[in-house]
């Protein structure tokens, strides 16, 4: 149940694809750390911002593409976002600002300037190889189809996937799929009702190259219709699924929102809307970066283009009166957001992950009861080590020990371990809201373990009971949980510190069934 980490976990059993995926879009992690670096955006950063809009007129940025950038940068690691205000991470302050002792910045711009030998790689093996890279002087036409057979080689994976997850929810034809290329889910989807027809939405010069990639008998019971949607007057026509197939990030935020209004007016009152994209506040496993990086590519390489986040489409559904909204990760790398006027959708697996960050902290790992670690020297190490020892009901030699805590792991079928920071009221505040989320999305057994010391009182009333059992729980240390074995194997890196300016991680624990 962990995620698979890019580009360092190359396993040769996979057959998943994603792997793949992300070793080809390696260089956009290096392309925004290496735009970051030239701006010296560190280094100008390291006072901290709380007014990015000011920062960005100080230093001559253009102030959304900015936020764009450092969003990315966010989700690599190397800046963090706190109450409004931004700063460097712990690893960026100490070797991306200039002045620095450890400052790595020239060093890192070098790496860009030999990336060009990179390219010759391919000839340096096999001199005189024609390239297979679409070339510059390449005609429009040539273009547009090596770009609609290349997106139409993953749409082909990516309609298993969401016809898969679709599949048995209670839609009817006809369908609508709106840029949907050269037609890939409209046809997985066919497949699924037989006796549906579909229209293929999509500029014409697409269509042109999906006729060269597909025969005739390809298009069996799919109208092709080319033309601005937006525009394009359907009559009485409604249909009972549209797609709006990973397309919307082409556009400005306006545009987006009249052609999702257009696409809410031409559904049937029990129809199905569906929209794949990459979504910047989603955290899909295998790449946790791939919606701001996808939004940092749209910037780069369209007029307008950016990645929504799922909440803002979400609040333009709802307004448009589709009362049944879900947001659901693939297993791949992008999301689906599934709404309707008067189908009561089921409830999907909750992406616990994504709870973790919903809730304020930094990530959340979904691992096995059984990966989490016990042993009898955890408490005894309590007793040697803690200044407070035996003066908290929730520690030792109170509570759990780890024999105990083995059993009722035991009880579980999945767990979350969850990475946050100091102060620890705050990190013990967010464990209980996620305990409270996991409640109400009905996991009655839900529990949850904390760090350190119960931070509910100032000092516990060791004479007593405890006076809020409601708030109060019990570390995992306390517990006899090995915290640094259960993280390591969940793929959290923890170390000790050294020093009073380390970033300092805290590691809870969330049992849902």
């Amino acid at each position: 149940m962990r995620p698979q980490q890019p580009h360092h976990n190359g396993d040769p059993s996979r057959l998943d694809s994603q792997y793949l995926e992300d070793l080809a879009c390696a260089s956009w992690y290096s392309e925004a750390l290496f735009a970051a670096l030239e701006l010296d955006l560190f280094s100008l950063l390291a006072p901290g911002s709380s007014d990015l809009s000011a920062f960005a007129l100080q230093h001559g940025f253009e102030a959304s593409g900015l936020e764009r950038l450092l969003k990315a940068l966010q989700t690599l690691a190397l800046v963090e976002h706190e109450n409004g205000y931004w700063f460097n991470s712990q690893l960026a302050g100490r070797y991306l600002v200039r002045g620095q002792e450890g400052c790595l910045i020239d060093f890192l711009l070098y790496r860009r300037y030999i990336q060009e030998g990179w390219q010759q790689l391919t000839a340096k093996i096999a001199p005189g190889h024609t390239a297979t890279r679409l070339a510059p002087d390449a005609d429009y036409q040539q273009r547009n189809f090596q770009y609609v057979q290349a997106l139409d080689q993953l749409a082909r994976l990516k309609a298993a996937e969401i016809s898969e997850l679709i599949k048995d929810l209670a839609w009817q034809g006809p369908i609508l799929d709106i840029g949907g290329g050269a037609g890939a889910l409209s046809r997985a989807l066919l497949a699924l009702r037989p006796a549906a027809t579909a229209t293929l939405f999509e500029i014409p010069e697409v269509l042109e190259a999906a006729d060269q990639l597909y025969g005739p008998e390809a298009w069996h019971k799919m109208r092709r219709q080319g033309g601005d949607f937006r525009n394009h007057d359907f009559g009485s026509q409604r249909f009972g699924l549209i797609i709006l197939g990973n397309f919307l990030h082409a556009y400005d935020p306006q545009t987006s929102q009249e052609l999702l209004t257009k696409a809410c007016s031409l559904l049937n009152p029990d129809g199905l809307l569906v929209i794949h994209d990459y979504f910047p506040d989603r955290q899909p496993g295998p790449a946790a970066a791939k919606g701001s990086l996808y939004d940092l590519h749209m910037l780069a390489n369209t007029y307008n283009g950016g990645c929504l986040p799922a909440a803002t489409l979400c609040g333009w559904l709802a307004a448009e009166q589709l009362d049944s909204i879900k947001t659901v990760d693939l297993a791949s790398d992008s999301s689906l957001i599934l709404a309707s006027p008067g189908l009561n959708l089921p409830e999907f697996r909750t992406n616990w992950p994504q709870t973790a960050r919903e809730c304020g902290f930094r990530q959340g790992v979904e691992i096995y009861p059984n990966q989490v670690v016990s042993a009898a020297w955890v408490r005894s190490k309590c007793q040697c080590g803690c200044q407070d020892y035996g003066r908290n009901l929730h520690c030792p030699p109170h509570g759990r020990d780890h024999i105990q805590t083995a059993e009722l792991l035991s009880t579980y079928s999945t767990a979350l371990l969850v990475e946050g920071r100091p102060p620890g009221r705050d990190f013990h505040n967010r464990l209980l809201d996620l305990e409270r989320r996991a409640f109400l999305a009905g996991h009655h057994k839900a529990l949850v373990l904390g760090a350190g010391p119960c931070p509910v009182c100032k000092q516990c009333p060791t004479d007593g009971p405890c006076r809020f059992p409601d708030l109060a729980r019990p570390s995992m240390e306390a517990g006899g949980i090995d915290v640094y074995a259960t993280a390591e194997a969940a793929g959290i890196r923890l170390q000790p510190l050294t020093g009073k300016d380390q970033y300092v991680k805290y590691i809870g624990l969330l049992l849902i069934s």
